[in-house]
């Protein structure tokens, strides 16, 4: 055939059916008797028509199915070589859980070859309870499950194995894909770890009872100490007195007549001297005993309404031979039409009496110290979870000296320290500022240490208003708190 894409039509009058049928299978695809019928003939192109379509949809149906068979060969290639790629074995069951194919991990793990485990059943190597559970879980979920249990080897051996089961719903029968991992090193790091945190543990509470012994016994000495001061201060103040008193009277007894004028003199300079230094120890004693009564819970305080600005002016009156000998000037900077506070009056006093004096004895000769009132609020629970602020009023106290350093603001309200700026010879016992923190905390008041901008250092306490309403505060009511 010179056109093999052609199609023909026999027409022919020839009625030998066996010369006909030999010509169509050679090179006619139909024939026709004549006379030629159009409607027959209409007939026959379209029949062979549509035998043409037909062919060519099937050489194209060919050309894709094996285009497809090529991908999908390549895809299992490149899916074979992944899993045989993988460290973890993967296996694939049916409905009766019985294998159907496997990686090569599955002989690295348990030692059997590929083709021994094919067609038998997962339970050879997974225990029966485990399975079940496993099993179950996985027809209740549409994701994967996994679980944890111990994986036979070929040798009877056995090693910790983590499997994820999932059943796949892509395929037309049932296909359950499974994952077994060798989880032997994290096994070993998890129980490492376990045994380091029991260690820590362990640890941690033999150093926290120790911590606790140690505060305890830390506390017991602290308070063993408050009761020895407190009872040394009273032991000290007797005799303390005693000499003072007989002081008192060797002064009165050299006024007489026909005591010699030397002889006056000279017992004059050392009464002096013995009034000083006796008015000096009373002052640490007292103060001694003031700490140690308020740090043994000794001290209780008498509230009333008091007039802070009354106070601060009977002190400064008070210490005025001080101020005038040093040429200082006491400045109250107030624009209040109250200054009332609830509070303990003789404890006040001493506070405002241990600042002042404080500033004027750090404050150069002819400078200025300045006393400042002003309306604030104070937190009373300082040690509670939540704050509680009330009504107060604010007094700060500045002086012109050489102030504070930065690191020494946490502990200038310690117990017998100075700061290294003030150790210049000047006196004190460093229990002064120590004093007026206990005595402020006892009124859940607050007192703070700061530098001024323009040189010297700043003393501000805080002070509640009126008697604190615990009312406000029903869930706190009867925890330690004041009425």
């Amino acid at each position: 055939m010179i056109f093999p894409e052609m199609k023909s039509i026999l027409v022919t009058s020839f009625g030998d059916k066996k010369i006909v049928l030999e010509a169509i299978s050679t090179n006619v695809d139909a024939f026709i008797e004549k006379p030629v019928d159009l409607e027959v003939l209409y007939s026959t192109l379209t029949r062979l028509e549509k035998i043409i379509n037909m062919r060519k949809e099937n050489s194209r149906l060919l050309v894709k199915l094996t285009q497809s068979n090529t991908s999908l060969k390549e895809g299992k290639d490149t899916l074979n070589h992944t899993l045989e790629c993988l460290n973890e074995a993967v296996v694939t069951l049916n409905s009766q859980f019985t294998i159907l194919t496997a990686n090569g991990a599955v002989t690295e793990l348990t030692q059997h070859q590929v083709g021994s485990v094919l067609s038998k059943s997962i339970t050879d190597f997974i225990p029966d309870r485990t399975w079940q559970e496993l099993h179950e879980k996985c027809i209740n979920s549409e994701h994967g499950v996994t679980q944890e249990t111990e994986i036979l080897r070929l040798d009877g051996t056995e090693f910790p194995g983590l499997l994820t089961l999932k059943r796949s719903f892509k395929v037309l029968r049932e296909v359950y894909i499974l994952v077994i991992q060798d989880i032997t090193l994290q096994k070993a790091v998890e129980n490492n770890l376990l045994s380091i945190n029991e260690a820590l543990e362990t640890k941690v509470i033999e150093r926290t009872q120790k911590i606790e012994e140690t505060m305890l016994e830390a506390e017991r000495a602290n308070k063993a100490k408050s009761e020895f001061l407190a009872n040394m201060s009273h032991e000290l103040r007797t005799p303390m007195h005693a000499i003072m008193s007989f002081n008192s009277l060797i002064d009165k007894d050299i006024l007489k007549e026909g005591v010699p004028f030397k002889i006056k003199e000279n017992i004059q300079g050392f009464t002096l001297r013995i009034a000083q230094s006796s008015k000096r120890l009373l002052k640490l004693i007292n103060n001694l005993l003031d700490i140690s009564k308020l740090e043994t819970g000794l001290g209780s305080l008498k509230k009333n309404t008091v007039n802070m600005l009354a106070i601060i002016d009977s002190v400064k009156s008070d210490l005025s031979p001080l101020f005038e000998e040093k040429g200082i000037k006491v400045e109250i900077d107030c624009h209040l039409e109250e200054t009332k506070v609830h509070a303990d009056h003789e404890k006040i006093i001493q506070v405002v009496f241990n600042l002042l004096s404080n500033a004027c004895k750090f404050s150069p000769q002819h400078s200025i110290i300045k006393i400042r009132l002003s309306n604030s609020d104070v937190n009373v629970d300082a040690r509670g979870v939540e704050p509680y602020f009330v009504p107060s009023l604010k007094v700060s106290v500045l002086d012109k000296g050489v102030g504070i350093p930065e690191n020494e603001m946490d502990c200038i309200f310690n117990k017998f320290i100075q700061s290294s700026k003030t150790q210049t010879g000047a006196g004190g016992t460093g229990l002064g500022l120590a004093i007026c923190k206990e005595i402020i905390g006892l009124h859940r008041g607050s007192i703070q240490a700061d530098n001024n901008l323009e040189g010297g250092a700043c003393f501000t306490f805080n002070l509640p208003i009126a008697a604190i309403n615990w009312s406000e505060r029903p869930s706190l009511i009867g925890v330690n708190n004041e009425r």
